[in-house]
């Protein structure tokens, strides 16, 4: 009995192992089909430069500190003109590898270029940051006439005068002009202007406050337009939505002037019974140098 048991173990052993030899023959055998004993092909790497970029998000005006600016690795086959690398640094391990101010804003991630930098810290960073023939001009603000401080650098707006009218001394002229204006009037002189400094700030304001000057950039022409309105009545700022370009002015084209006659509906009655009880259609001469042109003028009518 115990014979016949030896048998059957070593029988049992054997078919095992020769079932795990075949299981091992068709493995090798379907690995070699699959290709498996071929090398793997071995990728060559792009190379890479180290690119200073902003560590955080930095505002426009902000004088670069440590912390504000790391390292970032950057494919060489992207690099692009005034990126600043490690290899170009004399000194790439320095604890601020560029310093200055920033003359815009600069996103998190955002390669820092030399561009982007007012050099001089101690220099007029207004002045720095003006375009190519522009001017910096301020004028006096309150806070109604500021958007209540909401105008911060770097926004946009429009300049509306408003201003005291002085009709002509000649009866007539006056009549005539009556029908369009009383005493006051009111027209946009500036659109689309970037606002440079508040007060004597010109990165962006955290909290709202109400400013006393605010600085704007300007071209010669507009600023002896902004001199001339500046000194004719009182100028109030609207602001501008970001990114809104488009402007009613033109050189062929000036809007319309806003009056008390065209606002207040008092006026209007007044001038309506007055234009209704026989007053008639009045001309207007108009002295141009040696030439005399007379221009007929109805009376004005409201909603008309």
């Amino acid at each position: 009995m115990e014979w016949s048991k030896r048998v059957m173990n070593r029988q049992t052993l054997i078919i095992l192992g020769g079932g795990f030899f075949a299981a091992l023959l068709v493995a090798v055998l379907m690995q070699s089909l699959l290709g498996g004993s071929a090398k793997p092909e071995i990728l060559n790497e792009e190379p890479k430069s180290q690119v200073l970029v902003a560590a955080k998000t930095l505002k426009i005006g902000d004088t670069l500190a440590v912390g504000d600016m790391q390292w970032q690795e950057w494919p060489e086959s992207s690099l692009f003109s005034g990126a600043i690398t490690k290899k170009s640094l004399d000194d790439p391990e320095a604890e601020l590898p560029l310093s200055g101010r920033l003359r815009r804003n600069v996103e998190k991630g955002e390669p820092l270029l030399k561009a982007a930098l007012v050099k001089e810290e101690k220099g007029n960073f207004v002045a720095a940051t003006l375009g190519a023939g522009m001017r910096a001009m301020a004028i006096k603000v309150k806070a109604e006439s500021s958007v209540g401080g909401f105008v911060t650098p770097g926004d946009r707006v429009d300049v509306i005068m408003t201003y005291d009218i002085r009709l002509p001394s000649d009866e007539r002229v006056r009549d005539a002009a009556m029908s369009v204006v009383s005493k006051k009037a009111a027209q946009t002189v500036l659109e689309n202007i970037r606002v440079v400094a508040v007060d004597q700030e010109a990165k962006e304001i955290e909290e709202t406050s109400v400013a006393r000057t605010i600085t704007l950039e300007v071209n010669p022409i507009q600023s002896e337009k902004l001199a001339l309105a500046n000194a004719m009545g009182t100028l109030s700022l609207t602001l501008r939505k970001l990114g809104d370009e488009i402007t009613r002015q033109t050189n062929d084209t000036i809007p319309e002037a806003t009056t008390d006659v065209r606002v207040s509906n008092v006026v209007q009655e007044l001038l309506g019974n007055e234009n209704s009880s026989g007053s008639q259609s009045r001309m207007v001469r108009i002295y141009n140098g040696s030439e005399v042109e007379d221009i007929l003028v109805k009376p004005y009518k409201g909603g008309q």
